[in-house]
C-alpha cells in the first residue's frame, strides 16, 4: 500500500508541475527561448521529485507551497524571456487555483465520509483514502485550470501583472489562514465557508477580467480617437498645402 500511495503521490506531483509548464508555454509562447521541449519534462520531473521528498517529511505544509512557487517560477525563467514579475504572477495565480481546488475537492470528498468511512486524519497520510482523494482532486484541478486558461493567460500577459500578483498573494494568504481550521475540523460549516470562498474568488477573477477588458477597450478607443484626430490634422494640412500651391500657380 505504501508503494502504491507513493506512486500516486508522484503522479499527482507530476500533474501539478506538468500542467504549470504547459500553462506557462501557452501564456509565454511568443517569448520562448531557444530551448528544446524535453527540458519542460526534465524540470517537471525534478520539481515533482523535490515536492514529493518534502511531502514525505511533512505533508502539504506552507513550506511545500512556498518551495513549489520558488522552484516553479525560477525554473520557468530559464525557458522564457519575460520579467520575473510576470512569471511569479502566473506561478502564484496557478498555485492559488490548485490550492483552492484541492481544498474544495477535500471537502467534497469528506462530505461522503458517513457512507465510506472517510475521515480527515486518513487523507493526510499515505493511505488508500488519500489515493482516492488525489485522483479526484487532480481531476478537478485539471478541469478548473483548462476551463480558466482563457482568463488566466490574458490576465498575466496584460500590463496589470502587479495587480494580478497582489490579488493572488492576498488569496494565497487567505488560503493559508483558513487551511489549518479546515484541516483540523472538516465539518459541514467549514465546507460551506470554503465553497463560498472559492465562489467569491472565482467571481473576483471574473470581475477583474471584465474590468481589465473594459479598461483595455477604453485605452484602445482613446488611442484610436487620437490617431483619427492626427490623421484629420495631417489631411487638413496636406489639403491646405495643395490649395496654396494651386493658388500660387
Amino acid at each position: 500500500m505504501r508503494f502504491l500511495a507513493e506512486f500516486v503521490e508522484w503522479i499527482a506531483c507530476l500533474t501539478e508541475g506538468g500542467l504549470f509548464y504547459w500553462l506557462a508555454g501557452k501564456t509565454f509562447r511568443e517569448e520562448r527561448k531557444d530551448v528544446r521541449t524535453y527540458w519542460d519534462c526534465i524540470l517537471t520531473s525534478v520539481l515533482a521529485a523535490v515536492i514529493l521528498g518534502v511531502n514525505n517529511i511533512v505533508l502539504y505544509s506552507p513550506f511545500t507551497l512556498l518551495l513549489w512557487m520558488l522552484l516553479g517560477s525560477v525554473s520557468a525563467m530559464a525557458l522564457y524571456r519575460v520579467s520575473y514579475r510576470k512569471i511569479l504572477s502566473l506561478t502564484l495565480l496557478y498555485t492559488v487555483c490548485f490550492c483552492f481546488t484541492d481544498m474544495l475537492a477535500s471537502n467534497l470528498y469528506l462530505s461522503m465520509g458517513n457512507q465510506f468511512h472517510i475521515n480527515g486524519d486518513m487523507i493526510m497520510t499515505f493511505s488508500l483514502q488519500r489515493i482516492g482523494l488525489l485522483v479526484f482532486a487532480k481531476s478537478v484541478m485539471i478541469v478548473f485550470v483548462l476551463s480558466l486558461r482563457k482568463l488566466i493567460i490574458p490576465l498575466v500577459r496584460s500590463v496589470y501583472e502587479k495587480r494580478v500578483l497582489l490579488l493572488s498573494l492576498i488569496a494565497f494568504l487567505l488560503f493559508l489562514y483558513f487551511r489549518e481550521p479546515a484541516q483540523s475540523s472538516f465539518s459541514e460549516e467549514i465546507s460551506s465557508i470554503f465553497g463560498l470562498l472559492v465562489l467569491l474568488c472565482a467571481l473576483g477573477v471574473y470581475v477583474g477580467c471584465k474590468c481589465l477588458e473594459s479598461q483595455n477597450e477604453k485605452n484602445q478607443g482613446r488611442i484610436a480617437k487620437i490617431q483619427n484626430e492626427l490623421l484629420q490634422e495631417n489631411y487638413q494640412a496636406v489639403s491646405n498645402l495643395y490649395e496654396s500651391n494651386q493658388h500660387e500657380k
